[in-house]
């Protein structure tokens, strides 16, 4: 079944219900909206959209964390940075 979001930051989306991701107890702080999707960017770099289906106003960036992983500091580099 497709729904129409009509999202505040990105304007009307249709999404087929079987992307919807579901919190069954929400996200902390916002526990009463339970069912969201994913809304690629078509930019290419790595940051997502997270939309709230009940709540159109609600939209999180997110990304993969591992695609990040060159830029995050290692356990050897980490000790460089500690004051002595």
């Amino acid at each position: 079944m497709i729904i129409e979001v009509n999202s505040a930051k990105l304007g009307p989306l249709k999404v087929e219900s079987d992307r919807f991701i579901t919190f069954p107890d929400g996200i902390p702080g916002f526990s009463n909206v339970k069912r969201y999707f994913l809304v690629e960017n078509d930019k290419g770099h790595p940051f997502c959209w997270l939309q709230a289906v009940e709540d159109p106003e609600l939209a999180f960036i997110v990304t993969d964390p591992m695609t990040l992983q060159s830029a995050l500091p290692t356990s050897d580099s980490v000790g460089r940075f500690q004051a002595s």
